[in-house]
């Protein structure tokens, strides 16, 4: 695979406007630098920009009021009405530096389809989701899709290109750090409250209010994983330990333990990657329990006997940012969760496609199940009635647990 001829690097001329291109965009998710995304997907990274993706919220300024989402199998999505301009949430949060700005482009297959062009900028030291506006100029309604169907999951579907660049270091810009925080509102505020503000009487138009006075008074509740929490108290107490004036290798070893015992199923990889920095100085990867005592050991053993203390130290930090960022990605799947709460469901078919695809369909497997252990119970024999009841109960099982499961996840 070729490099790339320009990496953004930190020895790059400050007198100059440097394009991100995908690496360095992918590079900056790793450090926590210059640009958050929340979510960030890394397919989404492509060429020269990453493509962010539109909310469920979407708002007809024609009609005023929001627009009816459709969800069908395979995919999510809206219909614009003609001659309409529709403004939407983008999916990700944003949080650029003081040397950040940028713009967003249309992606072709949005335009193609007969959109009109998106294109604003990005002002350095922006925090928030962005105001996307979408026209429909055509006589026709025009499907926006919004998320669709990739890997057994909906995956947002990207609308527009954000393209970033660096600019030179002034006086201007030289103030200002990436806070890893979800700032309340965490959307163009000024913009929805000249929208909300009309008194209009119509039941849709005092949904479209309350909708956005649930998103500005928007808290962050106390339901987060709680190894968020826990694995930075640890790491707390790991910088603390590295730094104190009597070094203890039995403290740390029971702290390294005790982060080692909270990973999970739940932490995304780039957490891990990062704790594993703090195991084994090297990177190399850790699959069983043997090989993070030897990694730990041999990283102890480096720490007491080299200077390289301000180098962990940057690890354990860089994992502390992490947790910070993974808080900010769970406050941003909360705000999609009360838009999908008020939005204004349709399921796409009706009659027995919609039983099928709604019902039927996602617990096919404990439906056949129960089928097959129901025959197995009937031919065994059992004919008196106390015995017939039982062999019912035990065959409806596997379908009760798998809408069970289904309703709780």
């Amino acid at each position: 695979m070729c490099e790339p001829e320009h990496r953004f690097t930190d020895d790059t001329p400050m007198h100059l406007c440097c394009n991100l291109s995908s690496y360095d965009i992918k590079e900056c998710r790793q450090e926590l630098r210059d640009i958050l995304i929340a979510p960030f997907d890394e397919s989404k990274c492509k060429g020269v920009g990453y493509n962010l993706s539109p909310s469920e919220l979407c708002y007809s300024v024609n009609r005023r009021c929001l627009l009816r989402v459709y969800r069908a199998a395979q995919e999510v999505y809206v219909m614009i009405p003609p001659h309409d301009t529709v403004l939407t949430l983008s999916h990700e949060y944003l949080q650029v530096g003081p040397q950040i700005a940028g713009c967003f482009l249309s992606r072709l297959r949005p335009v193609a389809k007969g959109l009109g062009n998106i294109s604003t900028t990005l002002d350095p030291c922006w925090k928030g989701m962005l105001l996307l506006s979408i026209n429909n100029p055509s006589s026709r309604k025009i499907k926006l899709t919004i998320s669709q169907m990739a890997q057994d999951k909906l995956v947002p579907v990207g609308l527009t290109t954000m393209v970033i660049w660096r600019l030179p270091q002034t006086k201007e810009n030289g103030n200002g750090a990436l806070t890893f925080r979800l700032d309340n509102p965490a959307m163009r505020t000024d913009i929805w409250a000249e929208l909300t503000a009309q008194s209009l009487g119509s039941k849709k138009y005092q949904h479209f209010k309350k909708v956005m006075e649930r998103l500005f008074n928007y808290t962050p509740s106390n339901e987060e994983p709680a190894w968020i929490s826990q694995l930075q108290k640890q790491l707390d107490c790991l910088e603390c330990a590295i730094r104190a004036s009597q070094w203890r290798s039995d403290v740390v070893r029971e702290i390294l333990l005790c982060i080692y015992h909270l990973q999970c199923d739940q932490m995304p990889q780039e957490l891990l990657n990062k704790l594993h920095k703090l195991y084994d100085v090297d990177g190399r990867p850790l699959n069983s329990f043997t090989q993070f005592q030897q990694g730990m050991e041999e990283t102890l053993d480096r720490l007491e006997r080299q200077n390289c203390i301000e180098q962990y130290s940057q690890n354990i930090y860089l994992a502390y940012q992490e947790c910070n960022y993974q808080r900010l990605c769970f406050q941003v799947e909360e705000i999609h969760k009360i838009i999908k709460e008020e939005s204004d469901y349709v399921w796409r078919w009706d009659g027995l496609k919609r039983f099928w695809y709604r019902f039927l369909r996602p617990h096919f497997s404990g439906i056949l199940a129960s089928v097959v252990l129901a025959l197995f119970l009937f031919l065994g024999g059992q004919a008196d009635e106390s015995g017939y009841i039982a062999s019912i109960v035990i065959s409806v099982i596997p379908t009760l647990l798998s809408f069970l499961l289904d309703q709780k996840r």
